[in-house]
């Protein structure tokens, strides 16, 4: 068991200050009842748990000196030094991944890391809370994937679905490991008829594209997360074809605006039955 110091005592000796994503020194982290606080009233349970056992970083959980019920949560700061509750924080997450400005997304905030026993239960209400605000972002998930769910699944704006991995038989079943750690890429129809596989060498693109007939575009090959693919020359880095998921390619080379991402997510087994079960709630 650890013996470590109450870290609320720590806040009122002395400033907590943030760090960036990178672990530089960000800034001073303000009381949540500060009288300026925009969020002040708007914590749960588990944003008031992650101040009062805030860190800098965490220190026990890296020793390994913790109990089974210790836990690290990351909470993030605004630039005015005040604790964004994480159901927000979330949310504007998800709506980064929606507009397309996710890259710069995480530069807007500062990490705190509250570490500590876990209230009993606290862990997984929080896991089910963010599940659920993260579950309304994404398209409607079939109930036949979640019946036989993959390893992983993407769900494409066409309404097709690409899975990594096999189905399973059941939902209880234990998903086989792969050879080589990895596993092959299927394309499934909106009612879940099976459409095409591709080895798990590949990219999931060669779903849609199609190598022998079309063949391969000539430079160096890069994908964007929002289900775009291009090639470039490997000396300049000029763009010299741009592709889209389906396997057509645009009639320029300008980088086309973004899209919401996601659709161009892999979703994994757990979090599938998760976000499938909040948007069926």
């Amino acid at each position: 068991m650890c013996s470590c110091t109450d870290t609320s005592e720590e806040i009122s000796r002395q400033n907590l200050t943030s760090v960036t994503s990178k672990g530089t020194s960000g800034i001073e982290v303000k009381p949540l009842d500060d009288d300026s606080n925009p969020y002040a009233g708007h914590y749960e349970e588990w944003d008031e748990w992650i101040y009062s056992n805030a860190r800098s970083k965490p220190i026990a959980w890296q020793r390994g000196e913790v109990p089974e019920t210790w836990g690290v949560l990351v909470g993030y700061v605004n630039a005015d030094g005040y604790l964004v509750p994480q159901r927000e924080f979330t949310r504007l997450r998800q709506e980064a991944f929606k507009d397309g400005t996710i890259e710069g997304f995480h530069e807007d905030f500062f990490q705190v890391y509250g570490e500590g026993e876990v209230p009993a239960g606290l862990s997984d209400e929080y896991s089910d809370c963010m599940d659920a605000v993260i579950a309304s972002y994404f398209p409607t998930i079939p109930g036949w994937l979640v019946a036989s769910p993959p390893h992983s699944a993407m769900l494409l704006p066409d309404g097709n679905i690409a899975t990594h991995g096999k189905m399973t038989d059941s939902q209880e079943e234990e998903h086989p490991e792969p050879c080589c750690g990895a596993y092959d890429y299927y394309l499934y129809a909106p009612d879940g008829e099976e459409l095409k596989t591709v080895r798990k060498e590949s990219t999931w693109w060669m779903l849609y594209f199609d190598v022998d007939v079309q063949g391969w575009p000539e430079g160096e090959f890069c994908n964007r997360r929002d289900g775009y693919f291009y090639f470039t020359n490997p000396l300049t880095g000029q763009v010299l074809s741009i592709w889209d998921y389906t396997g057509d390619r645009l009639p320029t080379t300008v980088q086309p605006p973004a899209r919401d991402s996601h659709n161009f997510i892999w979703i994994r087994r757990e979090q599938l039955l998760s976000y499938f079960n909040h948007q069926n709630s």
